[in-house]
C-alpha cells in the first residue's frame, strides 16, 4: 500500500502493476452508524496516486440503510479535491451495513457497482485506462472514523 501521500480523504492504492480490468471486493464493518456524518466505504479502481495528484475511479457507499444512504461511483481527475460523480443512487436500498459484502468491477469502461451480489449502480468513462485498485474512506466524519471500515478485502484483475 502506498499511504505516503497527504490527501484530502484516507486513501491507500495497492502497489505494483494490475490489469486494465479490475474486480475488488470487501466486507463492511460498520457500527454506531450516524447520519450526522458521511461514514463511507470505498473501492478505488484503476487509481494513481502521486505527489499533491490523485486519479482513478471510486465506487462508494454510505455505512446507512435509511432515505439518506447512497451509493456514488466518481472519477478523481488529479488535483487534490477535483472529482466528477458519473453516477449516484439515493435511498435505503443503496446503504450498507455492518456485514454486507461490495463489490466494484471496470471492464473496459463499464464501471459496477454491486450490495451482495446485487448490482446496484454503473456508469461508463473512458478517462483512465490503467492503475492501480484500493480502498478509501470519507475524511470529515468526526469522532467516528472507528465505527466503519472494511474488515476483509480482495482483488483481481486481468487485461483484455
Amino acid at each position: 500500500l502506498d499511504c505516503s501521500q497527504p490527501l484530502l480523504a484516507p486513501t491507500a492504492v495497492l502497489a505494483g502493476e494490475w490489469g486494465r480490468n479490475q474486480f475488488a471486493k470487501a466486507t463492511v464493518f460498520s457500527v454506531n452508524p450516524t447520519d450526522k456524518y458521511f461514514q463511507e466505504v470505498e473501492i478505488r479502481l484503476r487509481s494513481s496516486i502521486t505527489p499533491r495528484s490523485c486519479t482513478g475511479y471510486e465506487v462508494f457507499f454510505r455505512c446507512l440503510k435509511t432515505s439518506d444512504a447512497y451509493a456514488e461511483i466518481v472519477r478523481w481527475n488529479g488535483k487534490i479535491g477535483d472529482f466528477t460523480s458519473l453516477a449516484r443512487k439515493v435511498g435505503p436500498e443503496f446503504g450498507v451495513q455492518h456485514g454486507d459484502v461490495i463489490e466494484a468491477c471496470v471492464t473496459g469502461n463499464d464501471l459496477k457497482g454491486f450490495i451482495n451480489g446485487v448490482e446496484v449502480i454503473s456508469a461508463s468513462d473512458d478517462r483512465f485506462p490503467a492503475g492501480s485498485p484500493g480502498v478509501g474512506f470519507n475524511f470529515f466524519v468526526g469522532d467516528t472514523n472507528v465505527d466503519h471500515g472494511l474488515a476483509s478485502f480482495e482483488v483481481d484483475t486481468y487485461d483484455d
